[in-house]
C-alpha cells in the first residue's frame, strides 16, 4: 500500500531552474526590496528587512529591540538556537511552560513567575504553526509593562483578530526555509513597526558577509534533493522503506537524519553563518511564494479539517484544537499516549508519521544555569507527534490513516 511523505517542498522545478540562472546571470532588479515591500503590505508593518534565516532576525530584533541584559520570557519548548540568540544579543532567558492542550506558552505559568522576577519582555513562539492567545498575552503584558516580540517561524499569513502574526508587539521573526508554507532557498524576516530597531538593524546587517556563487548553488541543490527524495514515486521505491527499517527496528543512524536539531549546545556568540545577508535569487523565489501563501494554507486547513471531523475523541490520542483561519498548519499537531508503539504501528501499516522532536529546553544540561519545572512541556516532549496536512495528499490517504487511528 503506498505512502505519501510529510514533508512538502513548495519550491517549483522551474524556480528552482531561475534561481540557478539568476546565480550564474546576475539580474540587475532588486528583489530584495521587492520582496520586503510584499511583506509590508501583507503584514501591515511598517518596516521589514529581509535575512539569512529567522534565527537572524531573533537575535537582531532582540538586540536592537532592549537594554543590555534583559530578561526575556521563552517558551521552553522550542529551538536551542532561539535560546542562544537571546544569549548573543546579550539578554537573559527565562523558561516559561506551555499549556498542555496546544503547547503554546502558558499564560499562566508566566503570571505566577512574574510575582517573583521582573520580566523586561516575552518572546512568544507560534507553535505547529498555530498562533498563541495573543489578545490575554497582549493584556497581561500592558499592565505589567512587558514588550512582546514573536517568533512566528511557523506562521507566516496566520492572524488573530485581525491581525498579522508578528505584528502585535516590537517586533517579528519569520523563517521561509524549504519546508515552510511559504519557503525559498533560505531566508527569514524581521518586521517592525519601530524605526530604531529596523534602523538599527540595517547599520548591524551591512557588515555581515553575502552569499557567494557556490554557497549559494550548494544551498540549492541540497533542497532540491529533498524536494526529489520525497517526490510521491521515489519516497515509496526507496526513501520510505528506509525510514520504515530505522523506525521499527529503532536504527538511531536511520532516525538521526529526521532530527531537527541534532546537538543542543549553549553559546553567546553569533555564528558566522548567521552573519549572512540575504540572497537577491532567493528573495525573486520568496515573491512567487508569498503571492501563493494563502492559497497553500488553505488547502492544508482543508485536510486537516478531515482529521478533526473524523478522528473519534480518545483518552490516548488528543489531537490540537484547530482555530479556523487564524492558523497556518505548519504541522498538525496531536498527543498519543505509548507514542513509540503508535509509530512503530503507523509504519508497519505504511504511514509516514513523526515523533515532535523538539526538547524541553529547561531540563537540558546545556541549560542548566537557566533550569525550572515545566512539567507540561516534559508531557510533550514524550507524547507529541506530527500527523501529515500537506496540500498535495491523497484524501483517500487521509482517510485511511484516521481509520487506522480510529482502530488504534
Amino acid at each position: 500500500m503506498k505512502t505519501e511523505s510529510r514533508l512538502q517542498i513548495y519550491i517549483t522545478f522551474k524556480e528552482f531552474f531561475i534561481y540557478l540562472y539568476r546565480v550564474l546571470f546576475n539580474s540587475k532588479i532588486d528583489y530584495i526590496k521587492k520582496a520586503e515591500n510584499e511583506i509590508k503590505t501583507l503584514t501591515s508593518a511598517n518596516y521589514c528587512l529581509l535575512t539569512s534565516s529567522a534565527r537572524s532576525a531573533i537575535y537582531l530584533m532582540l538586540k536592537n529591540g532592549l537594554k543590555k541584559n534583559s530578561l526575556i520570557a521563552i517558551t521552553s519548548l522550542t529551538l536551542s538556537d532561539v535560546v542562544n540568540m537571546i544569549l548573543c544579543a546579550g539578554h537573559k532567558p527565562l523558561f516559561i511552560d506551555v499549556n498542555y492542550k496546544d503547547g503554546q506558552m502558558s499564560l499562566k505559568d508566566l503570571e505566577k513567575i512574574s510575582k517573583k522576577r521582573k520580566i523586561d519582555a516575552v518572546l512568544v513562539t507560534h507553535f505547529f504553526g498555530q498562533m498563541c492567545d495573543m489578545k490575554n498575552l497582549k493584556v497581561f503584558c500592558k499592565k505589567n509593562n512587558i514588550k512582546i516580540f514573536e517568533d512566528a517561524a511557523q506562521v507566516f499569513g496566520g492572524s488573530q483578530q485581525g491581525v498579522h502574526s508578528g505584528n502585535f508587539g516590537e517586533a517579528g521573526a519569520f523563517s521561509f526555509g524549504q519546508f515552510k508554507t511559504t519557503s525559498c532557498i533560505k531566508g527569514g524576516a524581521l518586521i517592525t513597526n519601530n524605526k530604531k530597531i529596523y534602523e538599527k538593524s540595517i547599520k548591524e546587517i551591512k557588515i555581515w558577509k553575502k552569499y557567494n556563487k557556490f554557497e549559494k548553488i550548494s544551498l540549492m541543490l541540497y533542497v532540491l534533493l529533498v524536494k526529489i527524495i520525497t517526490n510521491k514515486l521515489i519516497f515509496n521505491l526507496f526513501i520510505f522503506k528506509i525510514f520504515k527499517f530505522g523506525n521499527i527496528y529503532n536504527v538511531s543512524f536511520i532516525n538521526s537524519f529526521l532530527k531537527i536539531e541534532k546537538k543542543t549546545c549553549c553559546y553567546n556568540i553569533l555564528p558566522k553563518k548567521f552573519k549572512k545577508i540575504q540572497s537577491n535569487e532567493s528573495a525573486e523565489m520568496l515573491i512567487n511564494q508569498i503571492n501563493n501563501a494563502k492559497k497553500n494554507i488553505n488547502k492544508r486547513l482543508l485536510y486537516a479539517k478531515i482529521y478533526e471531523k473524523n478522528l473519534i475523541s480518545k483518552k490516548n490520542l488528543v489531537l490540537t484544537n484547530l482555530k479556523s483561519s487564524e492558523d497556518v498548519l505548519y504541522v498538525l499537531f496531536a498527543k498519543v499516549k505509548n507514542r513509540s508503539n503508535f509509530i512503530k504501528n503507523a509504519y508497519l501499516n505504511n504511514f509516514d508519521i513523526s515523533v515532535c522532536y523538539n526538547k524541553n529546553l529547561a531540563d537540558l544540561n546545556c541549560f542548566k544555569m537557566f533550569k525550572r519545572e515545566c512539567i507540561n512541556s516534559k508531557k510533550i516532549v514524550e507524547e507529541a507527534i506530527y500527523l501529515p496536512c500537506r496540500d498535495v495528499s491523497n484524501r483517500n490517504y487521509i482517510n485511511r490513516l484516521v481509520q487506522f487511528i480510529n482502530k488504534y
